[in-house]
């Protein structure tokens, strides 16, 4: 009597566990944060990709530009928010590596509060100068930076 009684409460169990539905993702809409400004290369990418993740996940995909501070900004308001996948960042190398490094009081910390899930897009960066120009080498423009250089900023 006992093996059937548990047999009977196993297939209960399994049938019951069936009917449990896993909640679908994404069930509401996803916010991108973008820490560049509308219409660069960055917010282009961010772009292209929430438009694809929204056809593909049916549900919006609403791109935010919070360019304040390099990006950090926002960087800091995503690392801040709900772990449920709900709130992105298009990351790129001013927010997620050459500020923390400048900065390590930012509100957020790269290999902490984030991991990579996609590598949406590169670029290559190129250092290029009029071809009449003195500097013919990196070394050349260190040099000049030097004598020369009184502020610098990005953007």
């Amino acid at each position: 009597m006992r093996r059937p009684l548990a047999s009977l409460l196993l297939l209960v169990g399994v049938l019951l566990s069936t009917q449990v539905n896993a909640q679908e993702f994404p069930s509401k809409p996803v916010h991108l944060m973008v820490g560049a400004a509308p219409g660069g290369l960055i917010d282009l990418f961010a772009r292209t990709y929430g438009t694809k993740l929204q056809e593909r996940s049916g549900q919006p995909v609403l791109v935010e530009n919070n360019s304040v501070a390099t990006g950090t900004i926002g960087a800091g308001l995503v690392a801040k928010s709900a772990p449920d996948g709900y709130m992105l960042i298009m990351g790129h190398p001013a927010n997620m590596t050459i500020w923390p490094i400048i900065n390590p009081n930012l509100s957020y910390d790269t290999r902490k509060d984030f991991a990579p899930i996609a590598l949406v897009g590169q670029a290559a960066n190129l250092l290029l100068v009029p071809k009449d120009s003195p500097i013919h080498s990196v070394k050349d423009l260190i040099t000049a930076a030097k004598a020369n250089l009184r502020f610098a900023r990005s953007g």
